[in-house]
């Protein structure tokens, strides 16, 4: 498809160009390629064409390099019928369209993520050569310059695939990555990059502790808004879906109340103060001017919520209404109900938590709002595929398939890599690093290596402790023998290059050979 798409385009640029001798070169090229992909894709084409040309009196050839743009359109006009969906459509069902279809994913899906891990790998070339992104080696500079290649190759391949939504899932697990562990504005210039003061830098000219707590206190609040433009970006889809239900589902008011409501869901306030104008509820589209602001205004909505009940005026505040003055007055929990985990997190850090909160705090309040069995009213930070139903437990009712999978959010190998790699982030000690790199944190396919792989290399690359010896060899050799089954061996030489031992390095390479 891609093939022809590309000589259509070519046909296009040849019939309209008016100079001969440009025409004569896009003929010779165009006619190259067509025969290229006549013979060795799709010969209907070939064979259309070859009638086209003969109820005209001529050739193939000489009609691509007619100068009659008529008959030339013609041609062009085939090759748009075999471009057509319902072509394509029974193309990719056939063995030969089934085949390129399971080799673009492949590229799709593989490719992106490798290549920038190559250009991040130092690779030595002596009796047993080896490949490892360490700090020292490949600077840990250099992996957080990369880390927007990684999010920008996936873009590129969400752009082909579509709606894919393991890929979907992995780009903005990347974007979190960059967005945790990226570059930082630094308040103070060659101090708090990613390699340090500069190599030579007398001790003399060292910040002094203040300005270094200073520097801390500046990116962490750099990263809290780093994360949380992440977290408005990931749940956007989400705030439409809920607005666009809300619309279909509701009358009046209530639609436009609800819609204010999935606009706060995403911090999405100039859209939510011009739902208030359209309610021409003026009061509220003044308190949203004001949000997020200070302790002391959402201590004054807080006040006026307590002064409702107290005088039993409450019970005449819609409730949709009534959620949304919670929510501004700091009620990030019961006013999460429903909602996915990321926009529950989000409700925690713009609505629940101080201007000032770190990450650490948020994180916590929001955990514990999540393992608490008596409110049951934050979800908990399942994996993509649960969350979204793609993959649900054997049940014989829908109460039966909640339950389920509510208990899977006591295993940690189901629970989000994004909400991992904020524990990790954190600083939290012990296994956070392995449960990162639990593959079903990522796919439902507990053997796709793709993403703990590049993680991996990532993390330990900037100064993480590394996997024990046996965790590290399974990653490795894993992700080798998946790579081998889907026909990309020669990177899984470049996977097996990561082992860290010689002797054992070199039998698995010279095993997968």
């Amino acid at each position: 498809k891609a093939e022809y798409a590309e000589a259509w385009v070519a046909m296009g640029a040849y019939a309209a160009s008016g100079d001969e001798a440009t025409r004569s070169s896009l003929g010779v090229a165009l006619y190259a390629r067509y025969v290229e992909c006549a013979t060795a894709s799709l010969p209907d084409v070939a064979i259309a064409i070859e009638r086209h040309a003969r109820a005209e009196g001529l050739t193939s050839e000489a009609v691509m390099r007619s100068a009659n743009v008529s008959l030339f359109a013609g041609v062009r006009g085939i090759v748009g019928e075999f471009l057509s969906s319902a072509w394509i459509g029974a193309f990719l069902d056939s063995d030969e369209g089934a085949a390129m279809s399971a080799a673009a994913a492949v590229s799709r899906e593989y490719l992106p993520l490798l290549e920038v891990a190559l250009a991040t790998s130092w690779v030595g070339a002596d009796d047993m050569p080896n490949a490892a992104p360490e700090a020292g080696i490949v600077s840990a500079g250099e992996l957080v310059d990369a880390l927007p290649e990684y999010v920008t190759a996936l873009e590129a391949s969400v752009a082909v695939a579509g709606a894919d939504l393991s890929l979907l899932h992995m780009q903005q697990v990347y974007e979190l990555v960059d967005a945790l562990w990226g570059h930082a504005s630094s308040v103070i210039d060659g101090y708090g990059a990613p390699d340090g003061p500069a190599a030579g830098q007398s001790a003399l000219s060292l910040p002094s502790p203040e300005a270094k707590a200073l520097e801390v206190y500046h990116d962490s609040v750099k990263r809290t808004t780093q994360l949380s433009e992440w977290l408005a970006r990931a749940v956007s889809a989400a705030v439409e879906a809920h607005a666009n239900a809300a619309g279909n589902e509701l009358d009046g008011a209530e639609v436009l109340l609800e819609q204010l409501f999935a606009a706060l869901s995403g911090c999405q306030l100039s859209t939510a103060a011009q739902h208030a104008l359209a309610l021409r509820d003026f009061r509220l589209a003044t308190v949203l001017a004001q949000t997020p602001g200070s302790p002391t205004n959402t201590a004054d909505v807080a006040a006026q919520l307590a002064l409702w009940r107290e005088l039993g005026a409450d019970k005449y505040v819609a409730p949709k209404l009534f959620r949304i003055y919670a929510l501004l007055a700091g009620d990030a929990v019961t006013t999460a109900a429903g909602l996915d985990w990321k926009r529950a997190l989000g409700l925690q850090l713009w609505f629940g938590s101080a201007p000032n909160a770190t990450i650490a705090s948020v994180l916590d309040a929001y955990t514990r709002e999540w393992r608490n069995p008596t409110l049951d009213l934050v979800a908990p930070p399942l994996a993509h595929y649960l969350e979204s139903g793609a993959v649900a437990p054997e049940a014989n009712s829908a109460a039966e398939a909640a339950a389920a999978v509510a208990a899977l959010a006591d295993e940690p190998a189901r629970l989000d890599t994004a909400y991992h790699l904020l524990h990790l982030y954190c600083g939290e000690g012990g296994d956070a690093l392995e449960k990162v790199l639990l593959p079903t944190t990522a796919s439902q396919w507990g053997l796709d290596e793709r993403m703990p792989w590049t993680l991996y290399r990532i993390l330990r690359g900037l100064g993480y402790a590394d996997l024990r010896p046996a965790q590290a060899y399974k990653l490795h050799g894993s992700f080798a023998a998946q790579l081998e089954n889907v026909g990309l061996w020669e990177w899984g030489v470049f996977v097996l290059l990561h082992l860290p031992e010689g002797e054992r390095r070199r039998a698995a390479v010279l095993a997968l050979l």
